[in-house]
């Protein structure tokens, strides 16, 4: 089991790498394989494709920024408009704050979603974070 998990890691190491070099597009299975010491066969007893390693990459961190925003502006529209201006502008800042500190620590993963995911289901993240928060 823990053999497994490893590999698993290995696999997400390669593949980040892989990514954030060469682009979703262009970036190779057999590549991410290689560099992971593991067949392919290998991979495909974890993820189903490429797009699928790709997902597994990003999901948590991508799931995480999310949450990061839906609580600000929730908490944003429970507040009372009329007479809390000052603090609105500063819990505006914690939060932006917040959330880049979250996608620093997460750099890699939110440069390949912002840069590198042409060709991918991520490749309008920004475009659905703007329709989101607009």
């Amino acid at each position: 089991m823990g053999e497994d998990k490893e590999t698993r890691k290995k696999l997400l190491d390669s593949a980040k790498q892989e990514f954030l070099e060469k682009g979703y597009m262009k970036a190779s299975l057999r590549t991410i394989c290689k560099n992971a010491g593991v067949t392919t066969g290998a991979l495909y007893f974890f993820f189903q494709d490429k797009e699928d390693l790709l997902k597994q990459l990003v999901e948590e961190p991508l799931k995480g920024l999310i949450s990061r925003i839906q609580s600000h502006f929730l908490e944003e529209m429970s507040m009372e408009s009329a007479s809390v201006s000052i603090q609105e502008d500063s819990a505006d800042i914690q939060a932006a704050k917040e959330i880049v500190h979250f996608m620093y620590q997460h750099y890699d993963i939110f440069q390949i979603l912002l840069t590198k995911s042409q060709g991918s289901v991520y490749e309008d993240i920004t475009s659905r974070f703007a329709d989101k928060i607009e």
